[in-house]
């Protein structure tokens, strides 16, 4: 009896092992099903074009859109704008949301093209080939070509008008004068006095084109001082008020002793037309051309004179320094003019040319109406 126990418990000890190893070899069994199933299904995904592109998308990082970007890139003006900051642009435009769309009339069974847009907007194009000897008959799709536009992020060219004295500086550098734009513009009010021998100054007009994004223009004066433009300002009423306090009050003060000269040497009242001139000279720049135009009148003036000028008041409306120690004063003074009919009350503009000279400021040319 004990020796037939002993065989029952042999008998369940090898049902018991050949089950463990039938769950073994199963257990492989599903594993490798479970691994040829993983791989058919991956290469079936990597089989879809569309899969590609969704990685592509997601791929696209900084360093690969640089690299796109860098042909685009060298071309643009890095005299106005750093390589950094042309990159740092088109980065900035990318965080935009990218799609795609196959191309279906120039695609293929071995070839996916498809255009890659961004916010909408055309981007490039990309085009994907099928690679050979897949495992289970489905061949992936890779990255054959690229091709991007960035030329739409190229800003409208940008201008800015100064006076020629001045420098324009973009991204720390200076622009040279390749860069102004047509001829010359005079001021306005300068307009007489051009052509007279006078080193009057212009404005000009710099034109930069080939950056992205908005750019920033740097400005110094003729005196290398930083300056800024407010915005909606006139240029020619901004660039004529660059006097100094101490400068308008010389130009003033010399003004107004040259206009009070200035009348009573032309209304000749005390019949002294030499002597007037000599009071006159004592504020006119010796041989200059307002010295000869007063000269040459001496003889008229005994002729023409009132009987009394009481000048009024005197305006300096606006004082500029025109550089090379030559300032240009807009004055407005009213007199009344004593004749025969009575007294008669006049309103007078007239512009005047100063110079510094070793004797202090002079006039050296007039335009009066």
């Amino acid at each position: 009896m004990a020796e037939r126990k002993r065989k029952k418990r042999s008998s369940g000890a090898n049902f018991a092992l050949g089950m463990l190893v039938y769950a073994l070899v199963f257990v492989l069994i599903c594993a490798v099903g479970l691994r040829l199933l993983w791989t058919f299904m991956d290469e079936y995904e990597q089989s879809r074009p569309n899969k590609t592109m969704d990685e592509y998308v997601q791929n696209l990082d900084d360093g690969h859109i640089r690299a796109l970007a860098a042909d685009f890139v060298a071309t643009l003006n890095h005299k106005v704008q750093t390589e950094e900051d042309s990159y740092a642009c088109i980065l900035k435009a990318m965080e935009g949301k990218l799609s795609y769309a196959k191309k279906s009339a120039e695609s293929s069974e071995n070839r996916a093209v498809y255009v890659l847009s961004l916010d909408g907007r055309k981007l490039g194009t990309v085009t994907l080939t099928k690679e050979e000897d897949p495992a289970f008959g489905f061949s992936p799709w890779s990255v054959a070509e690229e091709e991007m536009d960035f030329s739409w992020l190229v800003s409208p060219a940008a201008e800015i008008t100064v006076p020629d004295s001045w420098t324009v500086y973009c991204a720390g550098n200076a622009l040279d004068k390749s860069y102004i734009s047509g001829e010359k513009t005079p001021y306005a009010r300068l307009e007489e006095f051009y052509g007279e021998g006078f080193d009057l100054p212009y404005m000009v007009t710099y034109h930069v084109e080939n950056f992205l994004g908005e750019l920033k223009f740097e400005l110094k004066d003729k005196d290398g001082q930083t300056a800024q433009i407010p915005e909606g300002q006139d240029l020619e009423s901004f660039f004529a008020d660059n006097c100094t306090e101490q400068e308008k009050a010389e130009v003033q003060s010399l003004s107004e002793n040259f206009i009070r000269a200035y009348v009573w040497f032309m209304s000749n009242t005390n019949h002294d037309a030499y002597g007037n001139y000599a009071e006159a000279m004592q504020y006119i720049v010796p041989g200059s051309e307002l010295d000869s135009r007063l000269y040459q009148t001496i003889a008229g003036q005994y002729y023409a004179h009132s009987k009394g000028d009481d000048i009024l008041s005197i305006t300096l409306n606006s004082a500029m320094n025109l550089g090379g120690g030559n300032y240009f004063a807009d004055l407005t003074f009213v007199v009344d003019t004593t004749g025969q009919k009575g007294v008669v009350q006049t309103t007078n503009n007239l512009k005047l040319i100063i110079s510094r000279t070793d004797d202090g400021l002079k006039a050296a040319d007039i335009a009066s109406y």
